[in-house]
This record gives structure tokens, sequence and C-alpha cells, in this order.
């Protein structure tokens, strides 16, 4: 009897640490569970992209050489260190699409490694958004080496936890190794003007020596659907070809410059341009569009341009200069041949 109630007994503690043992593996499962989401970091999940107004991007300490893009007023992203240059739109909005919800897993917090990663304030790739009023969102450092092909190395500025995220931001800033130099140009928009040609009512070319051309846009005798150019004063038995004209105005649409120049410097000739054109829009009240060519640059084979009312400077290739070179004759029509 006393034999039975024992092995009741002892039955009874064995369920019982086998019910703490259970519990207790739970416990360690739900601990893990926790550990594992706490080392999940979302570094960016509190900034919006309509909030960015600035990037400043640097690499380590190497400040005076960073990259600031800026959106200006009216919502254009534009170079600022570079005499207020556009940027190409889709080159900053990949950079936006990246920096956002930037997340991952903890592989690391002692800032005693962090030179292992590439990530140290002076070795690592400085990125800091900005909003209107010029206030600091976010300023993160992104790692020169990757754990894999698509994903960086990341964690805030004065924060030692280094997280790897699902990102590539350094191809977005055309850095692909420790020997990358951080290039502006990668982000420039070297496309000289972005205009309606068919907002063009009037047209003025000057060139270096010789009479000034004026065409305006005006009625039409003739196919009421083409739009009607003609010489100011008109000339009897002169008529515009509007196809020719189109097709200027598009060269002017399609040019692109080699590089921006320092619009604050005064070698460039504009005081006597080799050739002048005025283009006013219609529907704007603003002061025309005018392309002010300077001196020739024999080793680059390239022209100095202002554009205003901007006021920015380019260096343009010859070629493109040479094909805005017009006489009248170049806009005329063809006469039909006599019969």
């Amino acid at each position: 009897m006393k034999f039975k109630k024992l092995l009741i007994i002892a039955g009874v503690v064995l369920c019982l640490l086998a019910l703490a043992a259970i519990k207790n593996i739970a416990v360690k499962r739900q601990a893990s569970k926790k550990g594992n989401e706490i080392a999940v970091i979302d570094l960016t999940k509190d900034v919006s992209e309509g909030f960015v107004s600035k990037i400043i991007v640097y690499k380590g300490s190497d400040e005076k050489s960073k990259m600031t893009l800026r959106k200006d007023p009216s919502g254009k992203w534009i170079l600022e260190n570079r005499f207020g240059l556009s940027a190409r739109k889709e080159a900053v909005d990949s950079l936006l699409k990246e920096l956002s919800d930037v997340s991952g897993e903890v592989r690391s917090d002692s800032k005693l490694v962090l030179e292992d990663f590439s990530i140290s304030d002076v070795s690592g790739v400085h990125v800091i958004l900005k909003a209107a009023n010029d206030k600091v969102l976010k300023h993160m450092v992104v790692g020169l080496k990757r754990p894999v092909w698509n994903m960086n190395f990341i964690r805030l500025a004065q924060d030692a936890n280094v997280i790897a995220a699902q990102k590539d931001i350094l191809s977005r800033l055309n850095l692909y190794d420790v020997t990358s130099k951080l290039d502006e140009d990668y982000f420039a928009d070297l496309k000289i003007l972005t205009f309606d040609i068919n907002k063009v009512e009037r047209l003025e070319l000057k060139e270096a020596d010789k009479k000034g051309l004026f065409l305006v846009k005006g009625s039409s005798n003739e196919t009421a659907s083409l739009p009607a150019w003609n010489l100011e004063p008109p000339v009897k038995g002169q008529v515009i070809d509007p196809s020719k004209v189109d097709g200027f105005l598009q060269n002017i649409a399609n040019m692109y410059a080699q590089d921006a120049l320092d619009p604050a410097l005064n070698t460039y000739g504009f005081d006597d341009p080799s050739l002048d054109i005025k283009l006013f829009i219609s529907q704007d009240n603003s002061a025309p569009i005018q392309l002010i060519f300077g001196k020739y640059l024999e080793p680059q084979k390239a022209f100095f341009l202002r554009v205003l009312p901007k006021g920015l400077v380019f260096r343009v290739p010859e070629t493109f200069v040479q094909n805005l070179k017009k006489e009248r004759s170049y806009f005329l029509k063809e006469k039909a041949p006599k019969r």
C-alpha cells in the first residue's frame, strides 16, 4: 500500500517537473522571439520622403567636398554647390527611395569594430536628410563594405548599432568600392533648357557682325493648322517655313552642356558675343530666355554659354553652336519652280 502511494507521489512529481520543463522551454522561445524583434531596427520609419528638402553627402571626414542636393521653391532638385545646376530627377528619386524604410538586423553594437564595416565617422559615407527649415531629420553613415551585393551596412551617426539593410544606397550614389570618389556629375542634369517649342511666339537671332533676324508668330493666310511665322518687319515675297523654325527650336531644346561653370567669373567673353538668341514664350510674363554664346575654346572645341534669366554658365560643344548659326534664307520656304 505504501509502495503504491510512493509510485503515485513519484508520478505527480514527474508530471510537475515535466510541466515546469515545458514552461521553461516556452519562456525561452518567447524570449528568443522578443530578442529577434528587438534586434531589427528601422532607422528611417519616422521620415517621409515628402518632408526631405535637402540631402547632404560626404565621405569620411571630408565635409569640404560634400555634395548638397536641395529642393528649390518650385519643387525641383538642384545641386547647391554647383551654382544651382538642375539635378536629374530620376537620380534623386532613386536615392530617396533607397533612403526610405531603412531597416535590418543588428550586426554589431560596438564602436570598437566600426572600422571592420568601413562605417566609422572617418571611413563611412555620411548621408544627412534635412527638412525645409534646415532641421536634421536623419544623419546616417553607410559602410563602404557590403554584406552581399544588394545590401548595405548602415548606422545612425552617434550610434554604434550597425544594421545590414536590404538597400543599395551606395549604387544610388555611384559609389562601388572604398576607392570610389563622390561625383556630383552623376546627379547633374546638363540639359540646357526645358521648354515647349509650340509656346515660343517670338525668336530673335543675332550673330556677331551680322544684322539681326526677328521672327514672330502671327496670323496665317495659308494652312490654318500650321503655326504662322513671319519676318519682322515683313518682306514681300519671303514666306517663313514653320517646319524650319520648329527644327531650329528643337535643336535648342535638345542641347546639352559639357560642364557647368562659375557664373561669377568675367572671363567668358559675353560682352562681345559670337551669337545671341532670345526666345519669348507665350502666356509667360517673365523675361525671355536668352542664350549668349561667348568665347570659343580651341582645345575643347567648345563655346562658353550664359543662359538668362537664371544666369547659369555652361561649356557647350562647338557642333551645337554652329548648328544654330542660321541666315535668313534658311528659314524661308522654297519657291515653287515656274512651269
